[in-house]
């Protein structure tokens, strides 16, 4: 019974802060509000999962992500069979080689990259973070909150040794995306699924926009499970 009311609590509590903080933000009413809630309970283990599993501020938090920041995704793994299954539509999409020394010497992008933290833990969220959900009053919780959400992911994809930039919308175009330099495509490889007609199309685009790339494709290797990555 202790267990369920103090849950029940913890829960009416971070209705109320919710709502109160994405409102009002000022300074005052963020510690006035915090305050409260530290008079009220003590931060336990279930007032911890609690704020992490409100459904409120998990979708208050994705809001402000997807309307404030950009990722870029990147990885080590230059050709995996299962990163071509999960982001590149079965194989039938493409892979760029990126040059990382000439993304530092061209853009911001390289210096902003951060290796992905694989867990099986939930990123720990406290009270000092969640004032991150507003940027414009809380900036160095703004960029831990988004870090402890943006970067950690479960043990099981750590196969994808995966680097993530996370940009400010601000500093994007306004259609949200960041053009890279041309000398930052090391490479370009095209997937073993790709129909004739897209690959046509593709070859086309990457002659006339990025001329000095190679170009690569897998085939499947006909002893065993690898792919073949082979010069177009």
């Amino acid at each position: 019974p202790d267990k369920y009311q103090e849950l029940v609590k913890a829960n009416n509590i971070i209705n109320t802060y919710i709502k109160l903080f994405i409102k009002n933000k000022t300074v005052d009413n963020y510690l006035n509000i915090e305050k409260a809630i530290r008079r009220s309970m003590s931060i336990s283990d279930i007032m911890e999962k609690t704020i992490y599993g409100y459904k409120g501020f998990i979708d208050a938090t994705h809001k402000i992500i997807k309307e404030k920041l950009g990722v870029l995704c990147l990885s080590k793994i230059p050709n995996n069979h299962l990163m071509w299954s999960h982001y590149a539509q079965n194989h039938t999409g493409i892979m760029f080689e990126i040059d990382i020394e000439k993304l530092k010497e061209c853009t911001v992008i390289a210096n902003t990259l951060k290796k992905i933290k694989y867990t099986e833990q939930f990123p720990e969220i406290t009270f000092e973070i969640i004032k991150g959900m507003n940027e414009e009053l809380f900036p160095e919780e703004a960029k831990k909150l988004f870090e402890a959400l943006l970067l950690t992911k479960q043990e099981i994809w750590n196969y994808e040794n995966e680097y993530r930039s996370i940009i400010p919308i601000k500093n994007l175009a306004e259609n949200g995306l960041f053009s890279l330099p041309k000398e930052c495509f090391k490479s370009v490889t095209l997937g073993c699924a790709m129909q004739e007609q897209d690959r046509n199309k593709i070859l086309c685009m990457i002659h006339n926009h990025l001329p000095e790339t190679s170009i690569f494709e897998n085939k499947i290797n006909k002893r065993n499970y690898s792919l073949d990555h082979l010069k177009v």
